[in-house]
């Protein structure tokens, strides 16, 4: 997949743009509030519905400004064209793919799919464990076609059975059945994408340096075996508790360097180096089995980053991507470009112009 061209109006401080970014590596230089970040963000926002910066959409149109639009145009790997606009309008938004209204923006993220990484992305690491439940959930929907219907009937579930749970009575087993038989299926579609994530990064992290004992797994939180036999043993806890204590909703990755948990002995900048050699791994996935690329955007090249984690960073992302999108206050060094052919950019209050 990759981006043709993209019209922004009056999203932030991009009041009126018009981008062609080519295959292969772009970088986008500028000073900080140049509108770098803007680009990628209204790139985000065709390909996913919403924004990574803010949830509120009102904020995100240009001070002064009552309305906002972003166009991206796509080619598929297969050569088909997409087009992708969402509008807003104070309070009020439209998103249409190919002129027709999307309903639901699960449509969307099929069709364009996308990697980022930003400034937080560390948060995977470092962060709690929802958000690496989510990141195997994410790369799940894309690769394994009966996961979303799976997922969505665990959720269902969860609801129920919270709702007796704390409403203070009710039956369970129903629920618990469900859950289980679900449940079961999750952990087992989740532990087989960690396993396969292992294959992939053992030839990823070769050229990670530091990262080249990185390892991922998956580990059920409270329980060990079927979950059914777990929520039986636990069933009188969950009704003091008022709350459903196993699950996959409670599950876990564990994310090691060295034999250690990176969340307990990774800096801020291997972290964030981490999560790049994880989406690449997906992207080995999800390319091996869909015959699909992604696009890539990487926000803010420099951050907590050397030259060295840099290059890791770019060979290992324009191996598997046919477009990348990078930001970065300052041009990098020629010997960190001169191996990949690319295009430069500079943006400056708003306006964006080719080098």
């Amino acid at each position: 997949m990759v981006l043709l061209g993209l019209e922004v109006r009056f999203l932030r401080v991009l009041r009126e743009v018009e981008w062609a970014p080519g295959e292969g590596l772009n970088l986008i230089v500028g000073g900080n509030g140049a509108g770098k970040t803007s680009l990628l963000e209204a790139v985000f926002l065709t390909a996913r519905g919403r924004s990574f910066r803010s949830g509120r959409w009102v904020d995100l149109i240009t001070e002064g400004m009552d309305a906002g639009r972003v166009e991206g145009r796509y080619r598929s790997d297969g050569g088909a064209f997409t087009r992708v606009e969402v509008r807003q309008l104070g309070a009020v938004r439209r998103m249409e793919m190919d002129g027709k209204a999307v309903q639901t923006r699960e449509a969307v993220v099929r069709k364009i799919p996308l990697r980022l990484l930003h400034s937080h992305s560390g948060e995977l690491i470092l962060g709690g464990p929802a958000l690496r439940r989510s990141f195997v959930d994410w790369n799940l929907f894309h690769v394994e076609p009966s996961y979303p219907d799976l997922w969505r009937r665990y959720r269902r579930c969860h609801a129920q059975k919270s709702a007796i749970l704390k409403e203070g009575r009710g039956d369970l087993g129903i629920w618990n059945r469900e859950l289980a038989l679900h449940g079961d299926a999750m952990v087992e579609a989740r532990a087989a994408y960690v396993k396969a994530m292992n294959e992939e990064l053992t030839h990823v992290v070769e050229g990670f340096g530091p990262l080249s004992s990185l390892r991922v797994g998956y580990e059920t939180k409270g329980y060990s075996g079927d979950l059914g036999s777990a929520l039986d043993a636990i069933k009188e806890q969950e009704w003091r508790s008022g709350q459903c204590l196993v699950g996959p909703h409670r599950d876990d990755l564990t994310i090691e360097m060295d034999g250690h948990l990176c969340k307990g002995v990774a800096s801020a900048g291997q972290a964030r180096l981490a999560v790049a050699a994880l989406q690449i791994a997906a992207e080995r996935i999800f390319r091996a089995r869909m015959a699909r690329s992604s696009i890539w955007l990487l926000d803010d090249l420099g951050a907590e980053w050397d030259e060295q984690a840099q290059a890791d960073c770019l060979r290992g992302i324009l191996k598997v991507a046919k477009q990348c999108l990078v930001t970065s206050i300052g041009r990098p060094k020629d010997s960190l470009l001169r191996p990949y052919p690319h295009t430069l950019f500079h943006v400056e209050h708003g306006v964006l112009s080719r080098i």
